[in-house]
């Protein structure tokens, strides 16, 4: 039983990674045609990375790896991972905040003066 949940986690990670370089690749074919397989290695080697490195070592690497194989080349390839890294919600703060403001009473919400 355990050996089964092994393989379908490993199968559903796979198809994550999967989607995750289609996505990529959408941001970076406006402007030239995107190798899935350098993409994929670029990720698969990024989130090793993450997995193993601090403060999202392996976005760092992902771009260098990914920016030597564009012919638009690394700036190009830093854009588009920090495209899709807001894509995927990494860098939204706000949507923490109602979260916040729920738990308070109804008289401690902040109150914005009138003009």
């Amino acid at each position: 039983m355990a050996a089964a949940f092994f393989i379908l986690a490993v199968a559903l990670m796979f198809a994550g990674h999967i989607f995750k370089v289609k996505r990529w690749g959408l941001f970076i074919s406006v402007y030239e045609k995107p190798l899935e397989y350098n993409l994929l290695n670029a990720l698969a080697i990024g989130h090793s990375l993450n997995a193993l490195l601090p403060v999202r070592t392996g976005e760092i690497v992902r771009v260098i790896w990914a920016g030597r194989r564009m012919k638009n080349g690394y700036s190009f390839a830093l854009a588009t991972v920090i495209a899709d890294l807001y894509a995927l919600g990494v860098y939204r703060p706000w949507r923490f905040h109602g979260a916040q403001q729920r738990d308070l009473p109804a008289d401690q919400h902040a109150v914005y003066p009138q003009r």
